[in-house]
């Protein structure tokens, strides 16, 4: 990631992270980032978080589906993305300023 540049291919980045737990090992619920110059950390909940990405499947079968594609080597076409739209249950914090 470029600490001067958040994009849609950081916010992907993320995603992967969120499915590469394959068997849900780690029990992540939530995925972030922390904005150092910000001191602001921006949150949302995993679902919702792949959801604004455009997933329109749980993320049970993304990983599956995932797992599935990494271990045949076939990737699918990559398709163009929309604006990633901030979720009404994100989660803002700015340390040292919430209340």
């Amino acid at each position: 990631m470029r600490p001067d540049r958040l994009g849609v291919r950081e916010l992907h980045q993320l995603a992967g992270y969120l499915l590469l737990d394959y068997s849900d090992t780690f029990a992540i619920r939530q995925v972030g980032l922390y904005l150092s110059r910000q001191g602001a950390w921006i949150g949302w909940g995993g679902e919702e978080f792949l959801t604004c990405l455009g997933a329109t499947v749980p993320i049970h079968r993304l990983r599956a589906q995932l797992a599935d594609a990494l271990r045949s080597k076939s990737f699918p076409a990559k398709r163009k993305t929309g604006a990633l739209r901030r979720p009404k249950s994100a989660i803002v914090s700015t340390p040292g300023r919430d209340g």
